[in-house]
């Protein structure tokens, strides 16, 4: 009998020799694998262009940035100047109106436009002969005669 519980006690070491075996090769099997992506920047070593070139790259990134506030600002000062106009617009219509109603009570009737052709005759002639007296039309030698 002692054998047999010799024997017993052998194949329980053996099985739980190969349990622990088998458990910690399926512990080992499950092992996470990560990827890092470290960001390392170096300074630049190198000639004396790269330290003249990153001051000037800095130096067009503010006047770059400077330009579009003045930009934004201009924006702005129009839109300003748009409402403005149509404010004075608004205004101008109202008294253009008033202006009507009260002319058309008054019973006053508008001037007569000139037209072009004698708007021009009359400035030919301030301009060619500005003389006290007018002369008469084919008096004056700088007239042009197509009007």
């Amino acid at each position: 009998m002692r054998t047999n519980s010799k024997l017993l006690v052998l194949i329980a070491g053996l099985l739980a020799i190969t349990v622990l075996v088998w458990f910690s090769a399926s512990i080992q099997a499950e092992q996470k694998t990560y990827e890092i992506h470290p960001e390392v920047i170096l300074p630049g070593y190198g000639t004396a262009a790269i330290h003249t070139i990153d001051p000037y790259g800095r130096l067009i990134q503010r006047h770059i940035d400077q330009a579009e506030r003045n930009l934004d600002a201009i924006n702005t000062n129009v839109q300003d100047i748009l409402e403005k106009l149509d404010s004075i617009d608004t205004k101008l219509k109202v008294l253009s109106s008033r202006t009507k109603r009260i002319e058309k009570a008054l019973g006053i009737s508008q001037p007569k436009k000139s037209t072009t052709r004698q708007r021009r005759y009359r400035e030919q002639q301030d301009i060619c002969c500005p003389a006290p007296k007018r002369p008469h039309r084919h008096d004056c030698p700088h007239q042009d005669l197509n009007y």
